[in-house]
């Protein structure tokens, strides 16, 4: 069990360290040069992701050369573990975590969801996430963004957490 600040401060840390991180649908924490994010780069770029994408793996891997990747709830999965590789990926499973009754009736370390995309509340009104190829973390209102819910992610204790 992490705590809901430490959850936090560990993907404000991979924030403050953007330019370290891309984004590889399919990724927590792998390097770019890795086996597992090439067969992913790979095979999304051979199934509809081409234009996405927008370049061949040699020329991506140039251009990321020596980040780590994630997708957006790879992101989340390494913030509470704090290792790179899925462990928990059946936890972001929509149904599964306690739902608040508003986006802003989330509390501070909850996970913001819409159909295919998760971030981090980090309070005040703000999130984290890793929207698309070839971008890094970014941050955002979450007034401003179309999430649908916002719901306590399994593993964090929100104890002393508020909707700040």
């Amino acid at each position: 069990m992490i705590s809901w600040d430490e959850f936090i401060k560990r993907a404000l840390y991979i924030y403050t360290h953007r330019d370290q991180y891309t984004y590889c649908l399919g990724a927590a924490g792998e390097p770019v040069e890795s086996e597992r994010v090439r067969n992913l780069f790979e095979w999304y770029y051979e199934n509809g992701y081409k234009d996405i994408i927008g370049m061949p793996y040699d020329q991506w891997v140039r251009l990321h050369a020596g980040k780590r990747c994630f997708d957006c709830s790879g992101y989340l999965d390494y913030c509470l573990t704090n290792e790179e590789g899925y462990h928990l990926y059946s936890s972001w499973h929509y149904g599964e975590m306690p739902k608040a009754s508003s986006l802003v009736a989330g509390v501070a370390g909850s996970a913001l969801w819409k159909r295919g995309h998760v971030g981090l509340d980090y309070g005040y009104g703000h999130f984290l996430h890793f929207p698309n190829w070839n971008r890094t973390c970014e941050e955002g209102k979450i007034s401003e963004y179309d999430w649908t819910s916002s719901h306590q992610v399994i593993g964090v204790d929100y104890t002393g957490a508020d909707n700040r």
